[in-house]
C-alpha cells in the first residue's frame, strides 16, 4: 500500500494502515476467510483506490498539470470507495442524514464514536499552511467552493457554504465540510467533465489543496473502517 501525499501524514498512514490490516485479518479468522459482501466489497475498492497509479503519454508536457489531474483522478476514485464504506456504516446505523450521502455521519459520531479529532486537526492545519498563507489564494479557494455549490442539493449547497463560512472566519472545517467539498469535486468532474485546474488558475494551489483532500479522505475511511470492523468482530464474539 502506498503512503500519503504529504510527508506530515506518514506516520499516521502506517499506524493506521497496520490497524486496518490487524482487525481485518482478526475478522477474517473470525469468519473463515468469509466476509459479508459489503466489507469485501470495500475493502477490494479500497485496495485497488490506495494502490493505483496514474500515468500519463506524451502529448501532455506541463508535469504540474499532470500532478493536479492524477490527484484529481484519485481523489474521485477514494470519494467512490468511501461511497462503499458508507454502506457499512449505514449497516450499523450510524447514518446521520439519509439524504446526503456526504454528511452521512454527524459531526458528534465523527468525534466521539470515530475518533477523527486529530485527522481534523492536522487537514485543517495543513490547509491554513499551504491554501490560506495569503489572502489571494484564500479568496480563489472560496471562489472555487462556490463554483461547486451550483447545481448541487439543498443540503449539500448549505454544507458548502458552510465551509465558505468558516473559511471566511478562520474556523475548521468539520467532517461534513471536508466530505461535501471533496463529493463536489468528484461530481463535479465525473459528471461535468470539469478538472477544477482552469477554475483555480494556479496549479501549485491546486495540488496542494488535492493532496490534502486526498490524505485526510485517505486516513479518515481507514480510521471509520477500523472502528466498524472492530464493531463487527465485538458483535460477532458477543
Amino acid at each position: 500500500m502506498k503512503s500519503a501525499y504529504l510527508s506530515d501524514n506518514n506516520t499516521q498512514f502506517d499506524k493506521l494502515s497496520s490497524q486496518y490490516k490487524e482487525a481485518k485479518e482478526d475478522l477474517l479468522k473470525l469468519t473463515n476467510g468469509q466476509m459479508s459482501d459489503t466489507y469485501f466489497m470495500f475493502d477490494t475498492r479500497f485496495e485497488l483506490s490506495v494502490s493505483m497509479n496514474v500515468g500519463f503519454g506524451k502529448r501532455i508536457k506541463s508535469s504540474a498539470a499532470k500532478a493536479c489531474y492524477s490527484r484529481l483522478v484519485k481523489i474521485s476514485d477514494l470519494w467512490q470507495t468511501y461511497e462503499t464504506l458508507l454502506l457499512m456504516v449505514k449497516e450499523q446505523g450510524f447514518f446521520a442524514d439519509k439524504n446526503a450521502r456526504a454528511a452521512a455521519i454527524s459531526e458528534v459520531q465523527a468525534i466521539k464514536i470515530f475518533a477523527l479529532d486529530d485527522i481534523l486537526k492536522n487537514s485543517n492545519s495543513q490547509l491554513a499552511q499551504k491554501c490560506f498563507s495569503n489572502s489571494r489564494n484564500a479568496e480563489k479557494i472560496r471562489n472555487y467552493i462556490s463554483f461547486l455549490a451550483k447545481e448541487n442539493t439543498p443540503s449539500q449547497v448549505a454544507i458548502l457554504n458552510r465551509a465558505i463560512f468558516s473559511l471566511k472566519s478562520g474556523n475548521n472545517l468539520g467532517l461534513q465540510e471536508f466530505t461535501s467539498f471533496i463529493y463536489a469535486i468528484h461530481a463535479a468532474f465525473a459528471k461535468k467533465g470539469d478538472t477544477s485546474i482552469s477554475r483555480v488558475q494556479n496549479l501549485e494551489l491546486v495540488k496542494n489543496l488535492f493532496e490534502i483532500l486526498f490524505d485526510f479522505l485517505l486516513l479518515a475511511t481507514m480510521k471509520i473502517a477500523t472502528k466498524l470492523i472492530e464493531n463487527k468482530i465485538q458483535e460477532l464474539t458477543n
